[in-house]
């Protein structure tokens, strides 16, 4: 099934392919297919933050509490999969939203890929994706969900309301 490293070879996976049904659990930690044991967490790429797309922080299953849950800014993560057309339809903009917020000292913007690391239940308990949860600085334990439009200048007011961030590396100032 997606996300096992036993079945994708052996079924010919290919990252583009949509294969409902077929999918791991985030969390599952045996394939639901072949029943082999899922690596719990892919590499962690070098550099992270990542240069190509500029502000992308990358989390891995294995990164995610030191750079999520213990980190002193807030994370807007996004939870996703290459085989998700809505999770491919909307990248670019999230690509755009980690440029125009690199330089910010308050907050990184994530990513993660569901199918190559196990997510955490505590913090990501939801099924679908794409999935975007904004864990606030002193508030980590309880996420927001981010449920509005999917597009820069949404996810920019969604964080100047929930946590007064704004491109340009600033604050909002309270009003």
């Amino acid at each position: 099934a997606r996300g096992c490293k036993r079945c994708e070879p052996v079924m010919g996976l290919k990252p583009s392919d949509n294969l409902n049904g077929l999918r791991n659990a985030p969390d599952a930690e045996d394939c639901s297919f072949c029943n082999t044991a899922r690596a719990p967490s892919e590499e962690e790429p070098q550099p992270n933050p990542h240069p190509d797309p500029p502000g992308l922080l990358i989390i891995t299953a294995g990164t995610f509490e030191d750079r999520v849950v213990h980190s002193e800014k807030h994370v807007f993560l996004l939870v996703s999969a290459d085989w998700c057309p809505p999770s491919k339809a909307m990248k670019p903009d999230w690509y755009e939203l980690a440029n125009l917020l690199k330089d910010n000292e308050e907050i990184d913007i994530a990513f993660i890929d569901s199918d190559k690391n196990r997510t955490d239940p505590r913090y990501i308990w939801e099924g679908s994706i794409p999935l975007m949860k904004l864990f606030v600085k002193g508030r980590k334990s309880s996420p927001i969900l981010y449920e509005g439009e999917r597009q820069v200048s949404a996810w920019l007011e969604f964080l100047a309301q929930e946590c007064k961030v704004k491109a340009g590396g600033g604050l909002l100032k309270a009003q």
